[in-house]
C-alpha cells in the first residue's frame, strides 16, 4: 500500500452536508494495509471507517455504528481494463485486487464482469458491476454471488479512477476522499441515496 505520511491518531472533524453542519473527534489507526478510522461526533453519532491510500490521498468507506464496511479503488489503466484495490472485514486488514475481464472501456460508467482476488490470490467467482453515474456520485451494484452488493463513489484522477464504499444489507454508507495537507486533511464525500456532496475538514489535534 502507498505511504502518504503520519496521519494515525486524533483529529479534530468539522463537516457539512446539505444545510447541516457537525464536529467531532476522528481517530485513525493503520492495522496491516489498512486504515482503522472511527469518528465520535458531539451529536453523540459514532462511524466506522475503513481507510486505503491513493497518491496522496485518504480513501475512507464509513457507516454509523460499530460496523465497518468494504471499501474498493478501482483504476482504469492506459488500455482501459479496470483493476481494483479493495478491503472488507472478511480479510481482516489486509488487501485484495480485481481485474475487469469485459468490456474495456473508456469511461467509469458500465456494466463489466470483474473477478475479485484474496490476500492470498485466491480468486473468487466473477460478477456483474454495474456502474452508474448521478451528476458527480457514482453508484455501483454487483450481482452473481451468493447475495447483491451495493455502494457509492465518487471519481478520481480526472475520472480515471474510482473510490468507493461498499456493503451488503442494510444501512447508509458514505465515502469520503481525504487530501492530506501537513497537519490538515480536506474531503468532499458521498452518501447512498443522494446525488450531493458533503464536505469535511479535519485538523490533526494540537495544530
Amino acid at each position: 500500500m502507498q505511504s502518504i505520511g503520519e496521519i494515525e491518531g486524533n483529529w479534530l472533524v468539522n463537516g457539512k452536508w446539505d444545510c447541516e453542519t457537525y464536529s467531532g473527534e476522528l481517530t485513525i489507526k493503520r492495522t496491516d494495509e489498512v486504515y482503522d478510522c472511527e469518528w465520535h461526533l458531539e451529536n453523540g453519532e459514532t462511524y466506522q471507517g475503513t481507510g486505503i491510500v491513493y497518491t496522496n490521498r485518504l480513501l475512507v468507506a464509513r457507516k454509523q455504528g460499530n460496523e465497518r464496511p468494504g471499501v474498493v479503488l478501482y483504476v482504469l489503466d492506459a488500455g482501459d481494463a479496470l483493476s481494483a484495490v479493495w478491503n472488507h472485514p472478511d480479510i481482516n486488514y489486509r488487501l485484495g485486487t480485481g481485474l475487469t475481464t469485459q468490456p474495456e472501456h473508456p469511461t467509469l460508467e458500465n456494466t463489466r464482469v470483474i473477478s475479485y482476488y484474496g490476500p492470498d490470490g485466491v480468486p473468487s467467482q466473477p460478477l456483474r458491476l454495474d456502474i452508474t453515474r448521478n451528476d458527480t456520485v457514482y453508484a455501483l451494484s454487483w450481482s452473481g454471488g451468493e447475495k447483491p452488493l451495493a455502494g457509492i463513489g465518487l471519481p478520481l484522477n480526472k475520472a480515471r479512477a474510482l473510490g468507493a464504499a461498499w456493503n451488503s444489507g442494510d444501512g447508509v454508507l458514505e465515502f469520503l476522499s481525504f487530501v492530506l495537507r501537513g497537519d490538515e486533511m480536506k474531503a468532499h464525500w458521498a452518501r447512498t441515496g443522494s446525488n450531493r456532496i458533503g464536505e469535511e475538514s479535519a485538523c490533526f489535534r494540537g495544530c
